[in-house]
């Protein structure tokens, strides 16, 4: 299997240290001497770190993330790279398509959660007691929205 990095730029203070990164492999729980040795690694960086853990271009570009101006050269064209997206009106509706299409998804999760769990609710109403369907969705107080999308499923 191919090495897999997993890496994870914050804006905030990760953990409890003042470092700007934080590298972890997978071990065992029970027996810290066993390592997964699945060629994963995670990587936190933070661009609060203090601590004089990562080399200079690294340093700069997670200030450059932190909303610093560019301090190397590197830097100075990834922010003119950055300012040329910015401008180009087909990327530009590709990444808001993408970030519409992400957030309906999530939203559609987050109502499939929330309908299984009223669903899980009614059914276990019901077969501890003689009410109606309709009778244990109204005890346990569902808004007409989620009992009309229950009900079908009731049947």
């Amino acid at each position: 299997m191919n090495d897999t990095y997993i890496i994870f730029i914050c804006t905030f203070g990760v953990f409890t240290g003042n470092r700007h990164k934080y590298s972890f492999k997978n071990l065992c729980l029970e027996d810290n001497s066993i390592a997964l040795n699945d060629g994963t690694t995670k990587i936190f960086l933070s661009t609060k770190g203090i601590a004089d853990d990562i080399s200079k271009p690294l340093k700069y570009f997670l200030d450059y993330i932190d909303g610093k101006e560019p301090a190397d050269e590197l830097m100075q064209e990834i922010d003119k790279e950055v300012d040329t997206v910015k401008c180009c009106d087909e990327w530009r509706r590709e990444y808001m398509t993408l970030a519409f299409e992400m957030d309906r998804k999530y939203a559609e999760g987050k109502n499939d959660g929330v309908l299984n769990n009223a669903l899980a609710s009614v059914r276990n109403l019901i077969a501890k007691t003689d009410m109606s369907p309709q009778e244990a969705i109204n005890l346990l107080g569902y808004d007409k929205a989620l009992s009309d999308k229950l009900m079908p499923l009731l049947k």
